[in-house]
């Protein structure tokens, strides 16, 4: 058995983005992703968000040279 490094990503973001980082993920050369709903609590309390849909947890397993792609997208697109 050939055991390959692979990166664990977790992405939580409001449920209106979804969609489109689903489909960055995979343009990014992620071969699959599971997203699921996510509920929490922290220091700020509630978002607006948590109105208006509330929050997705999407993760994928990777491979380094795709964890430095979707860290880009993220960077340049979501922040």
């Amino acid at each position: 058995m050939i055991l390959k490094k692979r990166k664990l990503v977790t992405i939580v973001i409001e449920a209106s983005l979804a969609h489109r980082l689903e489909e960055d993920v995979i343009d990014c050369g992620a071969k699959g992703f599971t997203s699921s709903i996510a509920h929490g609590a922290g220091p700020r309390n509630q978002r607006v968000s948590d109105i208006e849909g509330g929050n997705v947890r999407l993760e994928t397993v990777v491979s380094e040279d795709v964890l430095e792609k979707i860290l880009e997208k993220l960077k340049t697109d979501y922040f």
